[in-house]
């Protein structure tokens, strides 16, 4: 496998990246920014970079994301996420069923953005937490690239698998 592009939302950088909703006003580093709300747009570059669209940074990524309506009350809409990068980069999306399914679907060259939490209980946020998986190490596991190592607890019902069309 080649080398993963890696976005990390917890750099200093993205405390002054703006990513205000209602509920969560931007203030530099503790609301309303890319740092304390901006897993889901964190992921989907990782997304877009890993299939080799790479002219985009966090801030910009950010600005195109808030302009296509994504910005939810406390994250980030990955369906309007996934319509917007069908529509423009022929990324399509679909749930996976299963762990079995997502693994299949990354032996195959997808690549996938899951939502996680953990035990009942929300590991890095009240409403879940999003992440990038680039695919699988050599064991079967899956390569995830997230903000920091924490054990996870990946449900079926919370992946979203996704593959690049071919250009016709």
């Amino acid at each position: 496998m080649s080398k993963l592009y890696y976005c990390r939302q917890t750099t200093e950088k993205c405390k002054s990246i703006r990513y205000p909703s209602k509920p969560h006003p931007y203030k530099y580093g503790t609301s309303g920014c890319i740092y304390t709300s901006g897993c889901g747009v964190c992921a989907s570059l990782m997304v877009l970079h890993n299939f080799g669209f790479t002219g985009l940074d966090t801030a910009a990524w950010t600005q195109k994301c808030l302009l296509m309506g994504a910005r939810s009350a406390d994250g980030t809409d990955m369906d309007t996420v996934a319509v917007y990068l069908e529509k423009h980069y022929s990324i399509v999306s679909k749930r996976a069923k299963t762990v079995a399914d997502l693994k299949n679907h990354l032996k195959a060259g997808g690549k996938a953005i899951v939502c996680v939490s953990g035990g009942g209980k929300q590991l890095f946020s009240n409403g879940g937490h999003y992440v990038y998986v680039g695919g699988l190490d050599k064991s079967g596991n899956l390569i995830v690239l997230d903000r920091r190592q924490r054990q996870m607890c990946i449900r079926d019902r919370c992946m979203c698998s996704l593959r690049r069309l071919p250009l016709i």
